[in-house]
């Protein structure tokens, strides 16, 4: 078990490492749009970024996670297991797949609110969207 704690302690250095990296890029960031009067537009970036990922997250968790509990609640067929496993190799088992099914879920709800955190160019270019005077040939009428 103690091999387990000292990935663990990685895991957390490596993920704490790569989140200071990211607060001080965004730290520059601002600092830089602060300068050249901007401060709102990045604002308006981060807060969109933010609720993206707010957005985001949960729903791909929900999505994962939900039929995975329902799944491993289900009964499972009479034969299927009893004869291969012990009782409390069973429970270890299933144990261990509610644990990877948890952690797997997170992870990649973690990386699907990252993924859709960067889609904020699309989000505000459609809730602000800039007329074009750009007509379609047929009926005149603006596109």
């Amino acid at each position: 078990m103690n091999g387990w704690r000292i990935v663990g302690f990685i895991a957390i250095a490596v993920v704490g490492i790569i989140l200071i990296m990211k607060l001080l890029s965004i730290y520059a960031e601002w600092c830089w749009f602060v300068s050249i009067g901007y401060q709102s537009v990045y604002g308006k970036i981060l807060v969109t970024r933010f609720l993206l990922f707010l957005l985001a997250f949960p729903t791909f968790f929900s999505i994962l996670y939900v039929p995975w509990r329902y799944i491993l609640k289900l009964p499972a067929p009479p034969s299927s297991r009893k004869w291969l496993l012990e009782a409390d190799e069973l429970e270890a088992l299933d144990r261990s797949v509610r644990n990877a099914s948890l952690i797997v879920s997170l992870a990649a709800s973690l990386i699907a609110g990252y993924y859709m955190s960067h889609k904020w160019l699309t989000v505000l270019q459609f809730i602000h969207p800039t007329p074009v005077n750009i007509h379609e040939p047929i009926f005149g009428k603006p596109i």
